[in-house]
């Protein structure tokens, strides 16, 4: 005969807990093993979650203006996304993409930074990377050494975190 306490179930073995918010701190659970004699001793668990980071959105409010005949000042504002669906991830820097003349970005010129481009060709083209400061609500540069021309600049700015870079803005030009 049979005792039907000691009927074997099907325990599961594993459990998903889902945790709607970014939390720093670790969560820890303590887990029984329950049979027909009575809980075990309990173990505990350590688990630190670290939230995936997603590349940041596209920098807002880009603006561009003329310093000197040979200057142009760019400002923008923090991504509204720096990767935790928030401003609260840290970004790694700012890219400024340049292009001399050419609306849609097409290069037939690159160089590797902008203060050492020669911009004597329309189509050439540089970027140049600006660090982040601690998601400063408002940043700028200046692009410089640039040649006194009726021809326009056209210029993109993008957010770069841990996770990649994030789209390019749209362009603008000075």
């Amino acid at each position: 005969m049979s005792n039907p306490a000691h009927k074997r179930r099907h325990v599961p073995s594993r459990l998903l807990f889902v945790f709607t918010a970014a939390r720093k701190a670790p969560y820890y659970f303590r887990i029984y093993a329950r049979n027909f004699i009575g809980y075990s001793i309990g173990v505990n668990y350590k688990v630190t979650l670290e939230q995936s980071v997603k590349v940041p959105t596209t920098p807002i409010s880009i603006t561009s203006a003329v310093a000197s005949a040979n200057k142009i000042d760019i400002s923008w504002a923090l991504p509204l996304d720096t990767g935790l669906l928030d401003t609260s991830c840290a970004l790694l820097k700012y890219r400024i993409e340049c292009a001399y003349g050419s609306p849609d970005m097409s290069c037939t010129i690159t160089c590797a930074n902008c203060g050492d481009c020669s911009w004597s060709q329309i189509g050439a083209c540089c970027s140049q990377d600006v660090p982040d400061l601690n998601n400063a609500a408002t940043l700028n540069s200046d692009l410089t050494s640039l040649p006194q021309s009726e021809t326009r600049f056209y210029v993109r700015v993008l957010a770069i975190n841990d996770a990649g870079e994030g789209a390019k803005s749209a362009v603008i030009n000075e």
